[in-house]
Formats: C-alpha cells, structure tokens, sequence
C-alpha cells in the first residue's frame, strides 16, 4: 500500500502528502491532531514519514490491543 500512495517513489511521504492521503480517506482530524500523529509516526523527527516509520507504527499499536 505504501508504494500505492508514494507516488513520486521518494521512499517517504512529506506531511503535505500525508495530510492529502488523510483527505483522500475521508480521514478528517484537525490540526493539533494532525500534528500527534505525525509525531507519533515521525520517530526521527526529520519531517517525513518512511514506509519503516509507518509499519512500525502499526506493528506497534496492533500489538497494544
């Protein structure tokens, strides 16, 4: 899936494409909120979000349920 929505093939998203993925899910959170999850996701906190940074994201909170 991550291949699907890095268009550009960078590797990464950037939190313009990230917030444009969300729209696109009809996923509506407001700014503050918006800014938790990318640092939450962003471990390295370098602004982009890697294919790495997002499974391991999900990795983690399926294994908190």
């Amino acid at each position: 899936m991550f291949k699907i929505i890095d268009k550009n093939r960078q590797g990464y998203l950037t939190k313009v494409q990230f917030k444009q993925i969300l729209k696109q899910f009809n996923i509506k959170i407001d700014e503050e909120e918006f800014y938790h999850v990318i640092s939450e996701i962003d471990k390295n906190q370098d602004g982009f979000i890697s294919y790495n940074e997002i499974y391991s994201s999900l990795i983690t909170d399926a294994l908190n349920l």
